[in-house]
């Protein structure tokens, strides 16, 4: 992978003013140009979505959360998820 890809990968998959959120192959820094890597960031996307909706004071939920909106792949072998 070029170098500069990562980076402009996760611009991509930034969400927009904490309203709009991007996905699909060409965001996952890892998986583009694959099915699973479209997945993975619809995932991700959604976990995003599902915070952001959250009452701010529903701190448990956000923490549980945060694994579930992840593509990165040490912080999904981290939550053991994938």
């Amino acid at each position: 992978m070029h170098c500069q890809a990562r980076p402009a990968r996760r611009q991509l998959a930034k969400p927009f003013d904490n309203r709009l959120f991007f996905a699909g192959e060409a965001t996952s820094a890892t998986d583009f140009s694959t099915a699973y890597g479209a997945y993975q960031s619809g995932v991700r996307a959604a976990g995003q979505a599902i915070i952001a909706l959250k009452p701010a004071h529903s701190k448990v939920y956000a923490e549980e959360a945060r694994p579930f909106g992840t593509d990165d792949p040490d912080e999904q072998h981290k939550s053991g998820r994938y």
